[in-house]
């Protein structure tokens, strides 16, 4: 078993009060002063493999529940909007690998690349068409096509009505959590001159202004647990909004592009396009073209990579529904399996008798027996220290999936537990972790 693929660990003195937060934080009980040192690795809540669920025939740019046909999935496929139940695919307009512009009805009205949609009700969809610079509507029970945003083919910016706004390069579309008749579209644009996120009245049309300052490219969006704060994907950082200011501030990530994860101050991030809140704490974000999910972990203040094995294609979208995870790429919709595989492993190194529940991502597990194991001596440290020397009931304890001992140390507390969190910032000044060599540098 190599401890570099564990992503997470709790520690604390009763099972009476599990902390079952999210898929990468699991729980564990520590009784001090026994003899036994025996550790206990347990995948349950752990996403750790794709399988197949849809073809399609290209970029599945974003997908959700469908409310047309309850228990599938609608989904983008490029330059077309379809439907799946997991063994048929339907395609409701336009054509994947066929863009232009017209509204002919069904699959010979022509879209240019559609990277969002919002259903208005069971019948009705908007979709955003990033090439054509509008929103437009298409009635699942007729295949009407019709303008419903901006003016179509003529890119810009202007206010007002469809036919007389200009839209440009329209990304994400999301209900405005605080006002139900707006829509927020996200415009992927570097200049405010065009306004970063615009307002569109989900009953005529109209579009607006909400945000023109503070974003770069923005495509991703999604809303908090309390919907008043709003996280949006950008070129190379993720921004949140305090919606009822506007303020706009950095979470994550700078304007270089990068492929560090770890504490947020070191994370850089390489074109994060979708974003979604799998629990209050945590964020899971899809990059450009990228094989791997990443997680943030708001209340820890690290980002982590998911290593979930098979994904043959790159990533564009992540949805949750129906109480499973979808991941959209380039050809397939892929559900994530749950798995609730227990490895026993031997750890003399540690004093105390300790049954922890690992979060891993690969299982190395013979009749669910690990021989030998040895835990590095950072971590083995940090362990004994938090549930020796804390000064709390409850220690929790995270790694990244790399070997620890290139990690240091970051304690915090809110009030009730403490956190032992294993940053990503090397033991020389000036260096910086790099993934891709797993060195400082």
């Amino acid at each position: 078993m190599n401890f570099s693929k564990v992503s997470s660990i709790s520690i604390m003195t009763s099972f009476a009060y599990l902390l079952s937060q999210t898929i990468l934080i699991l729980t564990c009980l520590a009784v001090p002063n026994a003899s036994s040192t025996n550790f206990l690795y347990d995948g349950i809540n752990n996403y750790e493999k794709a399988e197949l669920y849809s073809t399609s025939t290209s970029y599945v740019f974003r997908m959700e529940e469908d409310e047309y046909i309850p228990g599938n999935i609608l989904f983008t496929d490029l330059h077309s909007l379809r439907t799946t139940d997991g063994i048929s695919v339907s395609t409701i307009a336009g054509s994947p690998k066929s863009r232009g512009y017209n509204n002919s009805s069904g699959t010979s009205a022509r879209f240019n690349g559609l990277y969002g949609f919002y259903q208005k009700n069971s019948t009705h969809v908007i979709v955003a068409d990033y090439g054509n610079a509008c929103l437009r509507m298409i009635d699942r029970t007729t295949g009407q096509i019709s303008q419903f945003a901006g003016t179509c083919q003529t890119p810009g910016h202007r206010n007002g009505q469809v036919g007389y706004a200009y839209l440009t390069s329209p990304r994400r579309i999301l209900l405005d959590k605080t006002s139900p008749t707006t829509l927020i579209v996200s415009q992927s644009q570097a200049s405010s001159s065009y306004a970063y996120l615009r307002s569109i009245d989900i009953n005529t049309g109209d579009a607006g202004v909400l945000v023109s300052s503070g974003l770069n490219y923005p495509r991703g969006m999604t809303w908090d647990e309390n919907e008043d704060i709003l996280y949006v994907t950008n070129s190379h950082y993720i921004a949140k909004i305090t919606w009822s200011t506007k303020a706009v501030e950095t979470v994550l990530g700078s304007t270089s592009s990068g492929n560090i994860v770890g504490g947020f101050s070191q994370s850089l991030l390489s074109t994060p396009k979708n974003l979604l809140f799998l629990t209050p704490e945590i964020i899971i974000v899809t990059g450009w073209g990228t094989t791997k999910l990443i997680t943030i972990n708001m209340a820890s203040q690290i980002s982590m990579n998911v290593d979930i094995f098979g994904f043959d294609s790159h990533i564009y979208s992540v949805a949750q529904f129906n109480g499973s995870i979808y991941v959209g790429t380039d050809g397939k919709i892929y559900k994530l399996s749950e798995t609730s595989i227990q490895c026993s492993v031997k750890a003399p190194s540690l004093p105390t008798e300790t049954e922890v529940k690992f979060d891993l991502y690969t299982q190395n597990c013979t009749n669910y027996l690990v021989e030998t194991f040895e835990i590095p001596t950072r971590t083995r440290d940090m362990l004994t220290k938090a549930v020796e020397n804390a000064g709390r009931e409850k220690a929790q304890i995270l790694t990244l999936n790399r070997d620890p001992d290139f990690l240091l140390p970051l304690i915090q507390s809110n009030g009730q537990s403490i956190q032992v969190v294993l940053d990503t910032k090397c033991t020389e000044d000036g260096k910086v972790y790099q993934e891709s060599t797993d060195t400082c540098v």
